[in-house]
């Protein structure tokens, strides 16, 4: 026998009360507590080398190993009054060593919710492209937190990038590669 309409509910350690039609609700103390979660908005540049490959970084939560690996771009958070372009081009110097003399105009933008390093964010991420010679990227800029959680680098073509069964990031990186081979600008 169901219990009745508002009856409280005390087994197995639940507590709720019984709405009915086999609706359950949870204590107020159960219900989703609202995330506040911190905006960082980050700039990321796709390098695309002279043999139609891509510079990505194999990267991890140190607090959360289990969630990774994953591949990315390099870029990174926007600091203080810096514009996207701005942010892009110091964090591709930070994090490889290159300086980045042209690219092309935001080719890609994203959003999404992410936990990093235990903190909720609120992830902004615009997207540029720049054609470079290939070259081995060095970590003399990195931060404390890009030695904990970058593990390596690679080159990646479009179609190994596809191919993989490896977390790469973003979703559409083979076709933003594909399409930007032939046209630096963007």
């Amino acid at each position: 026998m169901p219990p009745r309409h508002g009856e409280q509910l005390r087994s197995h350690g639940c507590r709720g009360t019984w709405t009915g039609l086999a609706r359950w609700e949870p204590p107020e103390r159960w219900r989703a507590v609202k995330i506040v979660r911190r905006l960082r908005r980050a700039a990321r540049i796709v390098l695309i080398d002279e043999e139609g490959r891509t510079l990505l970084f194999r990267g991890v939560d140190p607090q959360n190993p289990s969630v990774g690996p994953w591949w990315f771009t390099p870029g990174g958070g926007r600091e203080g009054d810096e514009t996207d372009e701005q942010a892009a081009r110091r964090e591709v110097y930070e994090e490889t060593g290159l300086r980045i003399t042209e690219m092309s105009e935001p080719v890609y933008a994203r959003e999404f919710d992410i936990v990093f390093g235990g903190e909720p964010i609120h992830q902004v991420e615009t997207y540029f492209v720049a054609h470079v010679g290939t070259f081995e990227p060095h970590s003399a800029g990195w931060t404390d937190l890009e030695r904990s959680s970058i593990l390596g680098h690679r080159w990646w073509k479009p179609e190994e990038i596809e191919s993989s069964d490896e977390m790469i990031y973003p979703g559409n990186l083979a076709d933003l590669v594909r399409r930007h081979l032939d046209n630096p600008a963007g």
